[in-house]
């Protein structure tokens, strides 16, 4: 099972002080310092190995002594170590920065120790800008820390400074400097960790503020999930009541780019379809609206599961009986729409999340209303502009590809049908063309039975059931979704999909909570928000 679960998170989350870095924010943070400490490692090696090819018989005082090359072995394993931490994700992120504070003064030893190591002339005071001010310069811009815990990392790493040179000192390796040496060797670094502290607090600052950007009323946007032309989807919590959701929004810079009053119309007709209808196989809608800003924005549940097209992608096609199962959901979810009158227009395996639900297992959801349309009433503002097609070729019923404008419930019927035939086969019904061709296909051709594209057994009831869905004219298809759900129940697999299956299936291949990354495949960002693509609609 998960080695870090959501509770976990929700826990490090509420027990962080209020000034604490977003945890996406410190994520990245960890992420540039992994390649930071990297980039530290590399370049020992590379002085190392430049020291003993181009000076390999240096004399005294400017020989290399041993402690000048165990200086830079002995860093460039930190910094390989600390970015192999950094990487493996095996420590929260805050935690992680502040350890990275910690690199930051080891490695400013390291950098002393190696940079004092040399003798230099009496009559030289300043060597110049020295390697140790550049590393704390860098760190302070690639790591974000407060104020307080920068300006003691930095201070600290300047002070290594005289700490590397006492070192060499000690063991006889270099002449100690005359004292006004001393303060022209380390003032100037002294001087750079200060005001590099200073250049922190502002980093740091403005993070805070673009966190601040992100809070839509209650809710505070915490990870994108994902972006297209439109819009966005970003997982957010509730600020009192630590539940965490999925927020879809539409900024108003991209109002701008197109027509806003037709936007602005289906993002309201999306949240006012989802909000109508009170199925549980129905992605549910908690709130909607818009800022000061203009941005549009409605909240749903964050659904932990995987849609359809990534689970038969990664684990190929369904049984029979599962299939029934989750067709059967998904019709519950349908039935209640056209019963309403809304028409979905756009059923595909991505627009149906397989999740688990308290302790139910395999529980559909159907999500991405964004083409829906109202169809009991005329439709004054219709959002589909001429010579396009709403919904995705691939699962596109005939009626629906030679564009017609009065879509009813049968559409979605053969729709659900493509999505069955997928589940059953792993494959499309017409694959192996572009968009247009499968268009043209779904218009013209008759599929093949699914029992002829799997080596899995398929009832002959449900084969035929498929196939009828896909019938060419819509009086030819089931009548409706209530009437789908009922045939399904008639179609007999060798045993039905039980919980016990479906729990099972879920323990085995459930994939782990390790990381938030994993986050991304439990909600997917709705194709509606994507740019139009050749065959799909535009609006």
């Amino acid at each position: 099972m998960a080695t870090r679960t959501l509770a976990n998170e929700l826990v490090l989350r509420s027990s962080a002080p209020p000034s604490a870095l977003p945890l996406d924010f410190a994520e990245r943070g960890v992420r540039r310092f992994g390649w930071l400490a990297l980039g530290f490692a590399l370049t020992q090696v590379l002085v190392l190995i430049m020291g003993a090819n181009v000076q390999p018989g240096w004399v005294d005082p400017y020989s290399a002594p041993p402690i000048y090359r165990l200086g830079l072995v002995l860093a460039a394993l930190l910094g390989s170590g600390f970015c192999a931490l950094a990487w493996s994700q095996a420590i929260a992120a805050p935690l992680m920065l502040d350890l990275a504070l910690v690199f930051e003064v080891l490695g400013g030893l390291g950098i002393a120790v190696a940079e004092n190591a040399i003798s230099w002339p009496g009559g030289t005071p300043i060597r110049g800008v020295s390697s140790l001010a550049v590393w704390i310069v860098f760190f302070v811009l690639a790591v974000p820390a407060t104020s307080g815990k920068s300006l003691l990392a930095s201070t600290s790493a300047a002070l290594m400074g005289p700490v590397g040179l006492a070192l060499n000192i000690a063991g006889g390796h270099v002449l100690n400097p005359a004292p006004s040496q001393w303060i022209t060797l380390f003032l100037p670094t002294i001087a750079m960790a200060i005001c590099a502290s200073v250049v922190a607090r502002f980093v740091y600052h403005l993070t805070g503020q673009v966190s601040k950007l992100r809070d839509l009323g209650s809710y505070h946007l915490t990870e994108e999930l994902g972006a297209g032309g439109m819009g966005e989807i970003w997982i957010a919590e509730h600020a009192l009541l630590a539940r965490r959701v999925a927020i879809k929004l539409i900024r108003h810079e991209a109002l701008q780019r197109g027509d806003i009053r037709a936007v602005k119309l289906r993002f309201e007709r999306e949240a006012q379809a989802i909000a109508s209808l009170s199925s549980p196989h129905t992605v549910e809608l908690y709130d909607f609206g818009v800022t000061e800003e203009g941005t549009f924005y409605y909240v749903m549940e964050l659904l932990e599961g995987m849609d359809l097209q990534r689970l038969v992608r990664d684990f190929g096609p369904m049984p029979a009986a599962r299939v029934l199962h989750v067709t059967a959901q998904v019709c519950d979810s349908l039935a209640e729409a056209h019963a309403k009158g809304i028409v979905h227009r756009d059923i595909k395996p991505s627009n149906i999340v397989l999740s688990v639900q308290g302790c139910t297992y395999d529980y559909a959801k159907v999500l991405d209303f964004g083409l829906a349309k109202a169809v009991v009433v005329e439709d004054h503002e219709p959002l589909t502009k001429p010579g396009t097609t709403p919904g995705t070729p691939a699962f596109m019923a005939p009626e629906s590809a030679i564009g017609l404008d009065s879509l009813d419930s049968q559409a979605d019927v053969y729709s659900l049908g493509c999505v069955a035939y997928y589940l059953l086969t792993g494959g499309l019904v017409f694959s192996g063309k572009d968009e247009l061709a499968m268009a043209v296909a779904h218009v013209n051709e008759i599929p093949a039975p699914p029992s002829t594209r799997t080596e899995l057994p398929i009832p002959p009831e449900l084969d035929e059931l498929v196939l009828r869905c896909l019938a060419k004219e819509p009086t030819a298809r089931p009548h409706g979704c209530h009437e789908l759900a009922t045939l399904l129940l008639q179609c007999g697999a060798d045993r039905p999909w039980t919980q016990q299956d479906a729990r099972s299936w879920w323990e085995t291949n459930r994939p782990p909570v390790a990381h938030r990354s994993e986050l991304r495949l439990r909600h997917r960002a709705d194709a509606a928000l994507s740019a139009p693509r050749q065959g799909q609609v535009e609006s």
